[in-house]
């Protein structure tokens, strides 16, 4: 919620992967 790179990182944020479907 703070870093960018935290979220996408983070597999625990599973709206974050639909909004930024980088893999």
């Amino acid at each position: 919620m703070a870093s960018k790179v935290s979220d996408d990182e983070s597999p625990e944020s599973p709206n974050k992967f639909i909004h930024l479907p980088r893999s």
